[in-house]
């Protein structure tokens, strides 16, 4: 019998639910600044959690015990690699709880990790190249029968822009017209910020050369859709607001970031690439020790 005065309190639940974790986690990822690639991982596996605890009337995060787990992962389509990546997102997630107070341990870490069978990325032979490049000059038409359009001079640069640099088609897609300098390709890649120079022979210049783009900043992107399609944030096209002369050293100021321009004073159109290289990267915030170990 409660005491004269007092006022009696209704029962509370502090239980996790399953919406309020991904809410949490979600909001931590954002605080983290996690790329747009990663978020939206996170993103779908919540909406697939989710889903899943109201086909089975789960509301709180503590019911998911070893078995549901195991039969949530029995509806993921993922396989291989896929299904390793999104286990440690899962785990990570019940981690994450975890740590917080949520959950009083991580019932992810006593799901085994899935066998992978990956087969080694070779690559193509020289007669494959062949058929390559034959199906773009020659097969490549569109509904009309037409052949030799923009979209197989554009499909036949990308394949030799791909073959002689080693770039992820990301990267290669999103290409500013600027990065090209001298025959040579300066670029920080957007997974990994991995900064590469990698020469292109003549064959893979013309091509890019002689390639229809939509918008003059870039190869063979638009520049209008989303950039965090493409895996990750894209970096803007790299300004060149100074040129030095290989040949003779002068420097000047560029109206504009082409890909070849003469030298004022001796008329050479070679570029000293290692000083637009270095002006590069200091204008993304690297130091001297860096720039010199690059």
């Amino acid at each position: 019998m409660p005491l004269r005065g007092s006022r009696t309190q209704e029962p509370t639940d502090n239980r996790l639910t399953v919406e309020a974790a991904f809410d949490k986690y979600t909001a931590d990822a954002e605080a983290r600044q996690l790329g747009p690639a990663a978020r939206y991982k996170y993103k779908l596996l919540a909406k697939q959690m989710k889903s899943f605890a109201a086909d089975h009337g789960i509301r709180y995060l503590e019911e998911f015990d070893l078995n549901q787990l195991r039969d949530f992962r029995a509806t993921w389509r993922n396989r291989n690699l896929s299904a390793k990546k999104k286990l440690e997102q899962l785990r990570g997630f019940f981690r994450f709880c975890a740590k917080g107070g949520g959950l009083k341990a991580n019932p992810a870490l006593e799901l085994d990790a899935p066998i992978v069978k990956q087969m080694p990325t070779l690559p193509f032979e020289r007669n494959e190249m062949a058929q390559i490049l034959h199906a773009c000059d020659r097969l490549y038409t569109d509904n009309y029968g037409r052949v030799g359009n923009a979209n197989a001079k554009r499909i036949k640069a990308l394949v030799l822009l791909l073959r002689y640099s080693g770039l992820r088609i990301s990267d290669g897609v999103t290409l500013p017209v600027s990065r090209i300098m001298q025959g040579k390709v300066f670029l920080r890649t957007a997974k990994t910020g991995t900064h590469v120079i990698c020469p292109l022979p003549p064959l893979a210049l013309d091509a890019l050369l002689d390639c229809p783009r939509t918008n003059p900043l870039y190869f063979f992107w638009t520049g209008q859709c989303l950039r965090g399609i493409f895996g990750g944030g894209r970096y803007p096209p790299m300004a060149v607001s100074e040129c030095a002369c290989e040949k003779c050293g002068h420097s000047w100021t560029a109206d504009s970031p082409v890909l070849r321009k003469a030298c004022p004073r001796c008329g050479s159109d070679r570029w000293d690439a290692d000083f637009l290289f270095e002006k590069a990267l200091r204008g993304e915030g690297l130091n001297e020790e860096e720039i010199d170990r690059l």
